[in-house]
């Protein structure tokens, strides 16, 4: 995957799946879900490391709803534990 990245842009990679966006948080991270590639679904994560300012493109489970969830698991935190650590 990263290896795709480094040929082209994470945007327009996203661009050519014509991505429906699902969940969106404040600080713009989204999840989007991505129908015609596999018979079912696929969700795709795009996030930004705060510490580098990288963007992220990643594939996730089709059983997460919102990006908060996605970052939450990313940082092996509790999803609860994940919500009060964005608003302290």
């Amino acid at each position: 995957q990263r290896a795709a990245m480094s040929v082209i842009s994470e945007e327009r990679f996203l661009s050519e799946l014509n991505p429906k966006e699902i969940n969106r948080n404040e600080r713009g991270d989204i999840l989007y879900e991505v129908e015609g590639i596999l018979p079912k679904p696929v969700r795709i994560a795009k996030y930004k490391d705060w510490s580098t300012d990288r963007v992220y493109v990643k594939f996730v489970r089709p059983d997460f709803n919102t990006i908060d969830e996605v970052l939450a698991q990313k940082h092996k935190v509790a999803w609860e534990v994940w919500l009060n650590a964005l608003h302290a």
